[in-house]
């Protein structure tokens, strides 16, 4: 009885464990019919995951007729993957033909693209399609294909959402471009590099703190500032793309976190872009964009005034009273050539005469902007300034007669020339006592005498022009001048005492039979 209990037990046992064995059977049969649908996309993955490791071998060893043709065979398969574009990017390149390789770049950066917006972590892809993007650049470079390499890295800075990565991307390609130039300046270079450097620009302005350091802030600032700065120096040529480029250096200036730095930098580039905008307004035909530009120096001008100079200045940066002589002088030409008051001109001029800084010259270059401006009264705004620089030759130490001699000349023609009025010969007539006691004085020096001649010649012709009207004791006075402007010269001085000694003669003979007659009629 027991041995049968002991049979029916194992018979029980072995019924179970098939039943149970049945049961799963049909749980993995119906596992692999509800899986059955998906077999055939997994098989179509693994071929096109076999097609691109045999894509990448034949690539290594050069196999190009069979590597086109896999390629060719995996784009018709999935024509969604990048990785197939960028074989076909490395077999191009390979092969020398940059056309090819910049079609895949583009349909490598487009299902990139595709793939981006479908994808639910837009952060791990955007590392991971830039990295791909990277790649295809790093290749290029390293088979010299500068063509190629300048697409992707474009590639890469329009697509990049890391400023870090952006910010790379648009160095390489400034340095690209910069390879290309030579001593004179390329303008379609030059705009290119304008362009990268406006990209970092907006990049650096909209990028927080978190996602760059303040250290890669400030290199990346002062990197694309200096590139700005230096190219805009080389641009001397042409007015308007150093105008642009020391304007982007400006506003970069501003970003510095070294605020003394910046405030130097700044003052330095709105000085030079003051420079260009007043070049740029010379050159202008146009009134209605002369009068823009001059506006916008004149905005630059204010700007400059209300920076606050650092308490230590920076090596090559402009000094405080050098800008203030610098910027007056340029504020001067602004507003002269836009018609502003005589009044805000002259204010100008008296103001320049309290800066400690401002020697002869500069009135001497205030006299000639307003000589060539088109203000009114123009030529008395001139000979204010030419008196404040004679007035600053006459009591300076060493007197620089060849600098002197020239604004005398200066003040006298302005006074003397066309129908002036008696002050204004009286004026002149001034002047020509002044340069005769420097004349007289018989300093180490000798008065220029090529000027003393133009002095003679043009007192002389004034006195027989005043003769000439009937005006007897002015042409005296005039002529007089001149005689005395004679007895000054010295290898010339027989070349024209004879003729001026007797005509000299007449006139006062003229003048002596005028005042007798005079006198009998009273």
């Amino acid at each position: 009885t027991r041995e049968s209990d002991k049979k029916t037990v194992k018979s029980y046992a072995s019924l179970d464990h098939k039943r149970k064995s049945n049961i799963s059977d049909r749980q993995t049969d119906r596992q692999i019919w509800r899986n059955g649908q998906g077999e055939e996309q997994t098989l179509r993955r693994s071929l096109r995951r076999l097609k691109g490791q045999a894509d990448r071998w034949r690539v290594s060893v050069y196999s190009w007729l069979q590597a086109h043709d896999a390629i060719f065979e995996a784009e018709r398969t999935d024509s969604t993957n990048p990785i197939t574009y960028y074989l076909k990017f490395k077999i191009s390149l390979l092969q020398g033909d940059s056309e090819s390789a910049v079609d895949a770049i583009d349909k490598m950066c487009n299902t990139l693209a595709a793939h981006q917006e479908l994808s639910l972590d837009n952060n791990g892809d955007d590392v991971e399609n830039n990295a791909l993007i990277s790649l295809a650049a790093q290749f290029a470079f390293e088979k010299s294909n500068r063509h190629a390499a300048e697409k992707a890295l474009e590639s890469l800075a329009q697509r990049s959402r890391t400023a870090s990565q952006t910010l790379t991307a648009l160095r390489c390609l400034t340095r690209l471009k910069l390879s290309l130039l030579t001593d004179q300046s390329n303008s379609s270079v030059v705009t290119s590099i304008l362009y990268y450097i406006n990209t970092a620009l907006e990049m650096l302005s909209s990028t927080s703190k978190e996602k760059l350091t303040e250290a890669a802030f400030d290199n990346e600032t002062k990197w694309f500032m200096k590139i700005a700065w230096n190219l805009a120096l080389q641009c001397k040529d042409s007015t308007r793309e150093m105008h642009d480029l020391i304007s982007v250096c400006q506003k970069l200036a501003l970003l510095c976190p070294d605020q003394e730095y910046s405030a130097t930098r700044q003052k330095t580039c709105l000085l030079l872009a003051v420079s260009s905008g007043l070049e740029m307004a010379r050159q202008e035909t146009d009134e209605k964009t002369k009068m823009t530009l001059l506006v916008e120096v004149l905005r630059n001008i204010e700007q400059c005034q209300q920076l606050k100079e650092p308490q230590t200045p920076s090596a090559g940066s402009v000094s405080h009273s050098n800008s203030d002589v610098l910027l007056l002088l340029y504020e001067f030409e602004a507003k002269a050539q836009s018609d502003h008051p005589l009044e805000e001109l002259h204010d100008l001029v008296e103001h320049a005469d309290t800066l400690p800084q401002a020697d002869a010259k500069t009135f001497e270059t205030l006299a000639g902007i307003a000589i060539h401006s088109s203000a009114t009264n123009s030529n008395e705004l001139a000979l204010s300034a030419l008196e404040k620089s004679i007035s600053r030759y006459t009591r300076s130490k060493e007197l620089d007669l060849e600098r002197c001699s020239k604004v005398f000349r200066g003040a006298i023609q302005l006074c003397l020339q066309g129908d002036r009025i008696d002050a204004s010969r009286t004026k002149a007539w001034s002047y020509y006592q002044q340069v005769l006691e420097i004349a007289e004085a018989k300093q180490e020096r000798l008065y220029p005498e090529m000027e003393i001649l133009w002095l003679m010649t043009k007192a002389w012709n004034h006195g027989i022009h005043q003769y000439s009207g009937g005006q007897y004791q002015e042409a005296e006075q005039w002529c007089g001048m001149g005689m005395r402007c004679l007895e000054q010269l010295t290898s010339m001085k027989t070349n024209y005492e004879p003729q001026m000694t007797g005509v000299y003669a007449e006139i006062l003979s003229k003048v002596e039979d005028h005042c007798e007659k005079t006198d009998t009629e009273q």
